[in-house]
């Protein structure tokens, strides 16, 4: 949706598109990443019927962590398969997926810097 940006932005002179972040309820702005604020209820509605949304399940290496049932993005830490976003902070994750995507996350998946 092509709304007006926060008065402060300086992309596109204000004119930016606009999806709605599911997960939070907010109207993001595509070109600087902050929330624009003054977006009806009536506008929200409307970007979630035309699909006009921020669909954070579609990520690469994106898988359900059972134990808190989101989406998270599986990484290795300390050689061992977590979710890198989890409210458990790594602890406990249980990311249900075969040995194959296993090797593949760790060989090009995201790695963590101290393992």
């Amino acid at each position: 949706m092509l709304v007006n940006c926060n008065p402060k932005c300086k992309f596109n002179d204000g004119k930016t598109e606009c999806k709605l972040d599911l997960k939070t309820n907010k109207a993001m702005c595509m070109e600087c990443g902050v929330e624009v604020v003054g977006v009806s209820s009536f506008a929200k509605q409307s970007m979630k019927i035309s699909k006009d949304i921020i669909d954070n399940k579609k990520r690469a290496f994106s898988f359900n962590c059972e134990t808190c049932d989101e989406m998270v993005v599986a990484c290795y830490k300390k050689s061992r398969l977590v979710g890198k976003d989890c409210k458990n902070n790594g602890n406990g994750c249980l990311i249900n997926i075969t040995k194959s995507m296993k090797n593949v996350i760790k060989n090009i998946g995201d790695q963590d810097k101290n393992d």
